[in-house]
């Protein structure tokens, strides 16, 4: 986590691609929990599941299918 510039807050949590597939999903992960964190109380935050944001992932979307083949779902 990098908290510098002071005014914001940056997560790396992806490894490199080439995979388009896995860029689109990677972005669609990132979108889903922006929304989750913009939605939700610090307590929700703190206290969210995998399984509880899974719940929030379109079953038509890039990142459902790479959870799928991954087995995350």
């Amino acid at each position: 986590v990098n908290t510098q510039p002071e005014h914001t807050v940056e997560v790396r949590i992806f490894r490199g691609t080439l995979r388009f597939e896995t860029i689109l999903a990677s972005i669609q992960l990132v979108d889903l929990l922006c929304n989750w964190a913009m939605t939700h109380t610090l307590n929700q935050v703190r206290a969210v599941t995998w399984q509880t944001l899974c719940e929030g992932i379109d079953r038509d979307g890039h990142l459902y299918l790479y959870c799928a083949q991954k087995g995350l779902l």
